[in-house]
């Protein structure tokens, strides 16, 4: 039998494999300055709106918690914190934060998560 590990790391690789075919450049396990992770961090440029990123954090558990997506939710703030400042031209790029998982999202979860900024959006893949 698989350990939970090796389901979390295939359902990293899944996910970086999907935005990839999005049109996505993907690296798995991408790392912050202050040793934070992301499980697949991703980048598009487009030539009319500029340079897009990508945030995903992947969970292979049964449910997704209120914990993880705040977890999760910090980690994307910071990220965009950081980009705010890095840019000399001010003004916000187009960020966009994905929790794939594998089990259950409550609706009510899923509805909070979309109204933070920058949202978070779930994808399930098994």
């Amino acid at each position: 039998m698989p350990s939970r590990n090796f389901k979390g790391m295939d359902l990293e690789r899944k996910a970086s494999n999907y935005y990839s075919t999005l049109g996505w450049s993907t690296q798995q396990r991408w790392h912050f300055r202050d040793g934070r992770e992301i499980d697949v961090y991703g980048t598009k440029l487009d030539y009319l709106t500029g340079k897009s990123y990508l945030l995903v954090e992947c969970k292979n558990t049964a449910r997704v918690s209120r914990a993880d997506v705040e977890y999760f939710a910090k980690k994307v703030l910071n990220f965009a914190q950081s980009l705010t400042r890095a840019s000399p031209f001010g003004g916000s790029p187009a960020i966009y934060a994905v929790i794939v998982h594998s089990g259950d999202v409550s609706a009510e979860l899923e509805s909070w998560a979309a109204g933070l900024d920058p949202p978070i959006q779930f994808r399930f893949m098994d």
